[in-house]
């Protein structure tokens, strides 16, 4: 396979036909379905007084760090079984600052 000697916004000349976005944080490939879900994410975070940080987002792959021991965010403890009531707290959370705000999300 020859390697790729031209990149464009979107497109691979000479390559695999991924296509790639680029979002705040990340540089995510995919095909052009999971490009359109990512643009179609929405991200709520709460952060509490203790430093932990917890984002939640509609397509269900939810982060929680904690900022004291972890404050690059680089260790996303959320599906530590250890954090469950940690996770559900923040999300009752959010959902009850949606509620108060109108959020529909």
């Amino acid at each position: 396979m020859r390697k790729c000697q031209r990149r464009l916004y979107g497109t691979t000349h000479g390559c695999a036909s991924l296509r790639s976005v680029r979002l705040p944080r990340i540089r995510w490939f995919g095909t052009a379905d999971q490009i359109g879900a990512a643009y179609q994410e929405r991200v709520r975070t709460v952060v509490t007084r203790d430093n932990w940080k917890f984002n939640r987002n509609n397509l269900g792959m939810h982060e929680l760090y904690d900022l004291n021991a972890d404050p690059l965010e680089r260790k996303n403890v959320a599906a530590d079984p250890a954090q469950s009531d940690r996770v559900a707290d923040m999300q009752r959370r959010i959902s009850a600052w949606q509620r108060e705000v109108g959020d529909p999300d």
